[in-house]
């Protein structure tokens, strides 16, 4: 039985339909890219499969039935991060961890949270109160939260926004973990790095439809002509820019804007940079360039 499987679902607010009409599925250990430009109807979407919406129309079943009637036991197969960090800003990390666990049903959690906290280079703050704590910090918190319970299925929006290049690179290496191990997981993301360092398959939606949903080298293959932006601590020397001479690249203080012929020669841009000692804190290019890839799924 796969862990999810979305028939004809919609949701409407009021007369505004989000989510029109959605049909896909994941089976255990895929991880699924769900891209969409802003009010694409993503976060509408996962809120659904969490059982937090209830469909209008259509099905959403997890683990075999619908998902806003999963019971205690049923639902802690599954854990699901939205855009808020979803923390007690007055308990410290670990008190957090500790009243989570026990809505999971987890008695001895005090190992699991340290193992995870380590995971992620946060077990320094377990004593720290999470409202004292910077924006990265709490999402690193929040996503060891959702990972207290081994989740079967794992549903993310945006859990790299506020990440630094280390700590999504961890996120990267734990979601590859889970999935290995047989997890299916959702990951809702604007960040073409994201996209490349963990996609399996890419759901493609717009306007609350779907558009494209396979395997991500067959939907994103057309794009082309994309300008990357890349932010480094420190920009490189002359010599480092001479080598990337191929993208045209111009420069501003620490950014590094670069023009990429074909979307798959982003990740030899970024390689090449990293191969110069650039540090990057930040690559940005799907939100300007995500009209391009809907335009190109819609003339297929």
């Amino acid at each position: 039985m796969r862990p999810l499987s979305v028939r004809r679902l919609s949701k409407r607010f009021s007369g505004f339909t989000a989510v029109d009409s959605i049909d896909f599925d994941v089976s255990r250990s895929e991880i699924v890219v769900i891209i969409g430009a802003n009010g694409a109807g993503k976060s509408t979407l996962l809120k659904s499969i969490a059982g937090l919406y209830r469909p209008t129309s259509g099905h959403i079943l997890a683990f075999g039935k619908e998902a806003y009637e999963l019971n205690g036991p049923e639902r802690r197969r599954l854990s699901f991060l939205g855009e808020n960090y979803a923390l007690y800003d007055n308990l410290t990390v670990m008190e957090n961890m500790r009243f989570f666990s026990r809505l999971y049903g987890i008695d001895e959690y005090a190992g699991i949270a340290h193992d995870l906290l380590k995971d992620f280079d946060a077990d320094e703050y377990a004593g720290r109160k999470v409202g004292e704590l910077s924006r990265g910090t709490k999402q690193k918190v929040a996503i060891c939260r959702c990972l207290l319970n081994d989740p079967e299925l794992l549903i993310l929006d945006e859990p790299a926004a506020f990440l630094d290049s280390s700590s999504a690179e961890l996120l990267y290496r734990k979601l590859d973990g889970l999935a290995r191990a047989g997890s299916a997981v959702l990951y809702a993301t604007q960040r073409l790095e994201d996209l490349y360092r963990i996609g399996r398959k890419m759901l493609l939606i717009d306007r609350g439809r779907r558009l494209r949903f396979g395997d991500i080298g067959s939907v994103v293959k057309g794009i082309r002509n994309i300008e990357i932006e890349v932010t480094l601590v420190k920009m490189l020397d002359a010599k480092g820019l001479d080598a990337l001479s191929r993208f045209n690249v111009r420069t501003s203080g620490n950014m590094l804007m670069a023009h990429v012929r074909h979307i798959n020669e982003v990740p030899r841009l970024i390689s090449i940079i990293s191969g110069l000692g650039g540090l990057i804190i930040n690559v940005n290019s799907l939100k300007q360039n995500i009209s391009e890839i809907i335009k190109h799924s819609r003339v297929q």
